[in-house]
């Protein structure tokens, strides 16, 4: 399926940052991860990670769901 342009500039500003572009590396390693074990496994502040999981989810590059 083809991307518009716009949905292209929204991917590639979601990814525009080396912490979220780690984050995609390990969740696209490792499925299933809450925020904490990203925080932990790339020994970052919790708030930073969550912060930068919200941009990729408003991005489309990110699922997240609340258990």
């Amino acid at each position: 399926m083809n991307k518009t342009p716009k949905q292209l500039e929204r991917y590639f500003k979601g990814a525009a940052n080396h912490r979220r572009i780690a984050i995609l590396e390990l969740v696209g390693r490792r499925e299933g991860l809450s925020v904490e074990d990203i925080s932990e496994a790339l020994r970052t502040n919790l708030k930073t990670i969550s912060q930068h999981t919200r941009s990729l989810v408003n991005a489309g590059l990110l699922n997240k769901s609340y258990l």
